[in-house]
């Protein structure tokens, strides 16, 4: 259990540094007027988290 625990919490370090290295624009951007940006789906994805908790 203590490596899954450390494994995810290394993942979520490599997120949090790729998110602050990303430019806002390249996190908002859409590739179409239907899908989600990349800001949305993280920000999904943090609401779903909580709200499962």
């Amino acid at each position: 259990m203590d490596n899954l625990i450390a494994e995810f919490s290394d993942l979520l370090k490599k997120g949090a540094r790729s998110v602050a290295s990303s430019k806002e624009e390249d996190l908002k951007h859409k590739t179409s007027l239907k899908s989600w940006s990349k800001m949305e789906i993280l920000g999904h994805l943090i609401d779903s988290g909580i709200y499962n908790l």
